[in-house]
């Protein structure tokens, strides 16, 4: 997971010459858009549900993998859970 984060990091250095050369030329930056969703959207992901599985995984007292990774994914999920039902009870 630390080797896919230090990825997007690099993918974000290679993209920016990309960009600049591409809006200096006034290109089309189509292309250019769609290798800056795959940075985003993987940062959100790794973000928002990986690392905190994985932080639980890591921390579970379970003795087999599939036991730490439920205990990860529900400790999870019971948290976005009362996230959203306590935004919901606001007045």
């Amino acid at each position: 997971m630390t080797g896919y984060a230090w990825l997007t990091t690099l993918m974000i250095c290679c993209i920016v010459p990309l960009d600049v050369v591409a809006t200096l030329n006034g290109e089309d930056s189509r292309a250019i858009g769609v290798l800056w969703d795959i940075p985003y959207w993987s940062t959100q992901a790794l973000t928002w549900f990986l690392i905190p599985v994985y932080m639980e995984y890591s921390v579970a007292g379970e003795f087999t993998w599939r036991g730490r990774m439920w205990r990860g994914v529900r400790s999870n999920l019971l948290f976005y859970m009362t996230m959203v039902r306590g935004e919901g009870c606001k007045g």
